[in-house]
């Protein structure tokens, strides 16, 4: 059985797609650099020391897609093959997000809870 084919209309759509989750990676990714600096150098508590985990991780959740997505474009007869991988990639990469942030609500309401003060 022959797997469908996305159209060059299609595939435009994805290579744009593929281009911008590259971009929007990268400069989360540069965020979370800069952020992990500003920790280093002693400018900020353990909270920025977190949020520069966080950008990291936003960073690759975005750019884990990429290649499945940049595949589609170039190959023949595996579209749909590589789209639900790169979904599959996506749904992995969303999950680690929502226990991050899971994990930092946690971490506010307890600090709020014991101290207070918010973090």
């Amino acid at each position: 059985m022959a797997e469908y084919e996305f159209s060059q209309e299609d595939n435009e759509v994805f290579k744009g797609l593929s281009r911008w989750m590259t971009t929007m990676s990268a400069l989360i990714g540069i965020g979370g650099i800069a952020t992990l600096v500003q920790f280093l150098t002693g400018e900020g508590g353990w909270i920025v020391l977190v949020q520069g985990i966080v950008y990291l991780v936003l960073a690759v959740t975005f750019y884990l897609p990429v290649d499945n997505f940049k595949k589609i474009v170039s190959s023949e007869g595996k579209d749909i093959t590589e789209l639900m991988i790169g979904f599959g990639d996506m749904d992995k990469g969303w999950l680690v997000v929502n226990v991050v942030t899971s994990v930092l609500v946690i971490m506010e309401i307890l600090q709020l809870v014991l101290t207070g003060d918010p973090i």
